[in-house]
């Protein structure tokens, strides 16, 4: 196999390798670190392998392109030397494949990166843990029966090394610097990536706050860099700009009407964690959908495009900042597109005479009526009467400075 090298830079996550040596050792051998794109999985997978590797006497590491049996298959036919008979079907090469594996001696690593499908990581999950090796995949997904480790963002110190790191200087004051780190959410991706534009461009980091503030697609911020291997087959360097390269990450065109409608909402809604009730209050969810509702929040949260978190027997999701910048463009969240959920906050925000008509869900759904009205920058009578009804309320709870800010508009 492919010898391990070094990561080229790694920061922090010491952690993170001790707990995945543990799990891997001591616990269930096949283990799924689960994190959003960019965060640094793929890199935390590598620092394993390099820092552990002898643990280990064969360590294969492979990145999963198109479908994991496939990608499993085609590295291991080209460095087992395995034969598979003219036309046979897919299936059964994996089968073999998984055979093969079972033969191999000592104790080995199998890395199997970028695994994004969980219909398939779930069907073969007991192929992979027959092979008797330790297996570890990076995914975005949270398939049900696996061991998980959840890769976060990184600690705010480690943050300003990395940054540091690309910037090539060390930036003052460092007060500056956390406030940029805390716009990008300590995105692992996104703190090298503006590192590099702030270097190449020569911005002090005020003004690329400045830039961050205006949008990820500010024109100020699209210099073309160089980033290193990111879920990539053949470690090779890019040389991309910052929006493109972000939006190459995300891709939601082969999900269905209803999750793309789901994840369209998500974009323009606040990026906090929103009760089920509220949700299905703002998807106007009758009760015979209210099963199908609910299975495809959960497939989103299993394919990684939603957080999901249980409080005191209530469900609450969210969608990271980051995707909810790609979701905003890719699916072309704007006023007809997410037309439905603002007629939902006009109703419920509505007001007579200064005083909200239905009191109780205006006082619910306000913040979800604010973050509407400042995403969705275009105009028409629909979000006008909502941004009206939104001042009016404001007026109605004391909260003049909101209020004359929604009366601007």
């Amino acid at each position: 196999f492919p010898p391990i090298s070094q990561p080229d830079y790694f920061i922090g996550r010491d952690n993170l390798l001790q707990k995945i040596d543990h799990q891997l050792q001591q616990g269930e051998p096949v283990l799924l670190m689960n994190g959003l794109g960019g965060i640094g999985k793929t890199a935390a997978a590598e620092a394993y392998a390099y820092h552990y590797q002898a643990n280990y006497h064969w360590i294969a590491k492979i990145f999963v392109q198109t479908s994991l049996p496939q990608a499993l298959v085609n590295f291991m036919q080209q460095h087992l030397q395995l034969a598979f008979a003219d036309n046979m079907p897919l299936e059964q090469q994996f089968v073999q494949t998984i055979s093969a594996l079972q033969q191999a001696q000592g104790r080995n690593l199998l890395i199997l990166d970028n695994a994004n499908a969980d219909e398939e990581l779930i069907a073969w999950r007991a192929a992979l843990k027959s092979t008797g090796w330790q297996v570890l995949i990076t995914s975005r997904c949270f398939p049900d029966e696996y061991a998980v480790v959840a890769v976060d963002e990184l600690a705010a110190a480690d943050a300003i090394k990395l940054f540091t790191h690309h910037y090539g200087h060390p930036p003052s004051p460092d007060e500056e610097l956390l406030t940029l780190l805390q716009h990008i959410n300590f995105h692992t991706l996104l703190i090298e990536l503006v590192a590099k534009v702030g270097k190449k461009r020569g911005l002090p980091i005020s003004l690329l706050l400045n830039y961050l503030k205006q949008g990820i697609d500010n024109q100020a911020l699209q210099k073309i860099i160089t980033v290193g291997a990111h879920a990539d087959s053949h470690h090779q360097q890019k040389q991309v700009k910052l929006y493109e390269y972000i939006l190459s990450l995300f891709e939601p065109a082969g999900l269905s009407d209803l999750e793309q409608r789901i994840l369209r909402y998500f974009s323009v809604l606040p990026a906090e964690e929103i009760g089920l009730s509220d949700l299905q209050t703002l998807f106007s969810v009758s009760e015979e959908q209210v099963i199908e509702f609910e299975d495809a929040l959960d497939g989103l949260f299993q394919a990684g495009w939603l957080i999901k978190n249980a409080k005191a027997e209530a469900l609450f999701y969210k969608m990271h900042p980051l995707v909810q910048d790609v979701i905003l463009v890719k699916l072309q969240a704007n006023l007809e597109t997410c037309g439905e959920l603002i007629a939902v906050l006009k109703e419920s925000m509505r007001t007579e005479d200064g005083f909200p008509v239905h009191r109780e869900a205006a006082w619910a759904l306000q913040d979800y009526a604010q973050s509407v009205t400042t995403k969705l920058r275009d105009s028409n009578s629909e979000i006008g009467w909502l941004s009206l009804h939104l001042g009016d309320f404001y007026t109605y709870a004391g909260q003049l400075e909101a209020a004359l800010e929604k009366i601007a508009l």
